[in-house]
């Protein structure tokens, strides 16, 4: 994966796992169900995930 390609995935994903940190704490307040929690931690793991994976698995040329 070519290096403007890995930041522009970052700069996808960064934004949405921050948001969906700010969602799985808003999903402690009273009256939301479990579900929004396990929603917000699924999908913010998944986009962390997916922002830093190309940065740690990048072979530079020989």
């Amino acid at each position: 994966m070519t290096r403007p390609l890995r930041i522009l995935v970052s700069a996808v994903c960064l934004p949405i796992a921050a948001f969906c940190l700010f969602g799985f704490l808003a999903a402690f307040e009273p009256g939301v169900t479990v579900g929004w929690k396990v929603a917000y931690a699924i999908l913010g793991s998944g986009s962390l995930a997916a922002a830093v994976l190309p940065w740690l698995l990048h072979r530079s040329p020989e």
